[in-house]
């Protein structure tokens, strides 16, 4: 102490002055403790766990940043192999303390299931057990554990009080549960009586819904509906710029308007323009030199029972860029994959040729 207050009053840096009751190493400085460390070598094994149970429970409790060291401690007595059952029973749940202190909640059913095993009667373990399936929300597991320690116990005001806490947070998450349930069973009944009715449209302007051609088409969101007002339909679309290997999905496209009318979105009138898609490096998508396709009876319709009166011939059919879409999806060789699907590609161009030449039936 002479020196620590000599040192202030000089001046002296004081950053590597030890004490011994503040030192990170505490133990290795610490006459009194460095005395039991010399009596666990002396004595018996059950001696020497229970004093490094002794050590580990001043580690736990002095602050957080020595809970590591509890840990060990905790560790070395249980491995130095007691034939005292419960006392080993109180290491394994005093090292729970420990974790569950940390929030280590798996680790704290452990040790406590161990400490259990070795002392039926550990009521420490029964209930740091309990608290750690509550911290991880497994609450019907905390229910069990508090069950087994009330079979021993059955007037413990604690376990008691903690089975009433319990019981009602289960009781709560049920019924979100089933509150969620529900919401989600009115949505779906919603979507479904919503489904029907575009469906009945549909049908009525004479188009008729294929399978998907790609998978990847699923990770795109949007629905068909019939505007309940203005009683159009409305659809998601997928284009292609298969030149670049992109594509553009439009989320809803009213059936009354045309596929320029997006296009001109999409992209710039002239080479001129200083904002083309950031692909386009050679400038030649432009709204007047691009033209439209689709894929004639591409799939399947999912009812087999929809036929249409055109060829059933695969080809590609051009689209005018003026035609609204409801008419394109009502032509006789349409069958709209899931979604409708359009191919953009540039006029004149070797890869409209390519395109075109494409063996549709391969």
């Amino acid at each position: 102490m002479e020196e620590l207050v000599e040192g202030f009053a000089k001046g002296i840096d004081l950053t590597n002055f030890k004490h011994p009751l503040l030192s990170d190493e505490m133990e290795d400085e610490n006459e009194l403790l460095q005395a039991i460390k010399n009596i666990d070598e002396e004595g018996t094994v059950e001696e020497e766990a229970e004093n490094l149970k002794w050590r580990a429970n001043e580690q736990f409790r002095m602050n957080k940043y020595r809970w590591d060291k509890a840990l060990d401690l905790y560790e070395q007595a249980i491995k130095r192999g007691s034939s005292d059952t419960k006392a080993v029973s109180t290491y394994y749940s005093n090292r729970a303390a420990v974790n569950l202190s940390l929030g280590n909640n798996r680790k704290v059913i452990q040790d406590c299931s161990e400490a259990i095993k070795l002392d039926k009667n550990n009521m420490k373990a029964y209930w740091r057990a309990c608290k750690a399936a509550s911290g991880l929300d497994k609450l019907k597991e905390a229910l069990e554990w508090i069950g087994k320690a009330l079979e021993i116990d059955p007037k413990n005001k604690d376990f008691i009080q903690e089975k009433n806490k319990v019981e009602k947070k289960l009781k709560e998450k049920r019924d979100l549960k089933k509150k969620k349930l529900q919401e989600l069973k009115a949505a779906l009944e919603l979507k479904k009586g919503k489904g029907a009715i575009a469906m009945d449209a549909i049908c009525q302007r004479g188009i008729v819904l294929g399978r998907t051609l790609y998978d990847t088409q699923r990770q795109y969101e949007g629905e068909i509906y019939l505007h309940s007002e203005t009683k159009e339909l409305h659809w998601p679309i997928l284009f292609l710029y298969d030149e670049h290997h992109q594509s553009e999905f439009v989320q809803d496209v009213n059936e009354n308007d045309s596929l320029g009318d997006h296009l001109e979105y999409m992209f710039p009138p002239t080479s001129k323009d200083p904002n083309p898609p950031a692909w386009d490096t050679e400038k030649k998508y432009r709204t007047g030199d691009l033209e439209i396709y689709f894929e004639a009876n591409c799939t399947e319709p999912i009812d087999p029972k929809q036929k249409k009166n055109g060829s059933m011939k695969k080809r590609w059919i051009k689209v005018k860029q003026t035609t609204p879409l409801k008419t394109i999806l009502s032509h006789p060789d349409c069958i709209v994959p899931g979604i409708p699907v359009f191919y953009v590609v540039v006029a004149n161009s070797p890869f409209r040729k390519a395109l075109l030449e494409r063996d549709l039936n391969s």
